[in-house]
């Protein structure tokens, strides 16, 4: 799976676990930047992605995962 392919399933889990759509994920996309998208909907957004791609991340991985960029990247390498 390309880049852009996880990107726009990162775009329907954040939706999914959200429950809502008003968000558009890009790269640049941060925790900071997305007032939606606090801790408790970053519990929820890793483990839908754990479970729907098949993936586990680490502790630490999940600690830099606060910004799509690094999320994709991290997904990208896992899928590979």
């Amino acid at each position: 799976m390309n880049k852009e392919a996880i990107l726009i399933k990162l775009q329907e889990y954040f939706d999914e676990v959200l429950e809502e759509d008003s968000v558009q994920l890009s790269r640049e996309t941060t925790m900071q930047n997305t007032p939606q998208w606090d801790s408790i909907a970053h519990v929820g957004f890793i483990n839908t992605i754990e479970m729907e791609l098949d993936v586990e991340f680490s502790t630490e991985e999940i600690m830099q995962t606060n910004r799509i960029s690094v999320l994709v990247d991290i997904i990208a390498k896992k899928l590979q």
